[in-house]
């Protein structure tokens, strides 16, 4: 058994996937470090599980939007939710474009 193998066999699972990836990324031409990997791998998995929560809260907001037929039956305070929840929603969308456009960047 060689040295390799048996550092693998003691590292925890997620480690050697990583480990893995950073092994095909360097035979490709790109040099990565391991730990470059995962953080990679979580922030895109952070921003698409923001992304997700973004569209559920706006699906949300156009279902109650639609459930309500006019604005009179609206009850004033209500309107002023609706309405904050909007610029909330608006708001998140920005910050998200923003934050995609600087990971485009680097």
């Amino acid at each position: 058994m060689a040295n390799s193998e048996r550092r693998n066999q003691l590292l925890p699972p997620t480690k050697v996937k990583w480990k893995g990836n950073s092994k095909s990324t360097v035979e490709r031409g790109c040099i990565v470090s391991s730990q470059q990997c995962e953080d990679k791998f979580n922030d895109l998995n952070r921003k698409y599980m923001r992304l997700n929560e973004y569209l559920e809260e706006k699906l949300h907001l156009r279902t109650e939007v639609a459930n309500t037929n006019t604005d009179a039956e609206v009850h004033p305070t209500e309107r002023l939710e609706l309405n904050k929840m909007k610029l909330e929603n608006e708001q998140l969308a920005f910050e998200l474009k923003c934050l995609e456009t600087s990971a485009a960047r680097n």
